[in-house]
């Protein structure tokens, strides 16, 4: 429907018949947009449409200085890389019920990568090598850090 009043109003000024929705479709290679599935949910999408979530990664950022722990286990970390599990500030991931942590922590020791874990209390979950549990983390600095090191080794 927009289409329509997008014509009306170009042909009233411009007088010029001009399809809009037409002109887009043949002229588009592709979208770039700000948005990322882990925060609008997933939908299908058209291999032209990009999701750029994150693009404010900067220089700076990747600069930044990780804590001593953060940055060893980083530096560790298997090809596969990490996987950084943070719930975030509204939920605490130590107050899931025990089997709930522990059908994940059995899901995640069987995956080629480590994990970092946004954890809440001192008792862990598992005292497995693959993990390491935070009560803190820089997320932004953690993953801009992460993206650094990745971009390096490629």
């Amino acid at each position: 429907r927009t289409n329509y009043y997008d014509r009306k109003v170009i042909n009233k000024y411009l007088n010029v018949d001009f399809d809009v929705d037409d002109y887009a479709k043949r002229s588009t290679s592709f979208v770039l947009v700000n948005q990322h599935y882990t925060l609008h949910g997933n939908k299908p999408l058209t291999s032209q449409l990009i999701e750029m979530g994150g693009i404010h990664i900067d220089e700076t950022a990747l600069n930044a200085r990780l804590p001593d722990e953060l940055e060893k286990f980083l530096k560790n970390a298997p090809a596969e890389g990490v996987l950084f599990f943070s719930w975030g500030s509204m939920v605490r991931s130590s107050s899931m019920p025990s089997e709930k942590v522990q059908t994940i922590v059995k899901v995640l020791e069987q995956q080629p990568f480590n994990v970092i874990w946004k954890w809440e209390i001192d008792e862990v979950p598992t005292k497995s090598k693959k993990f390491l549990f935070v009560k803190w983390a820089p997320q932004f600095s953690l993953i801009c850090e992460y993206v650094g090191h990745v971009r390096i080794k490629n």
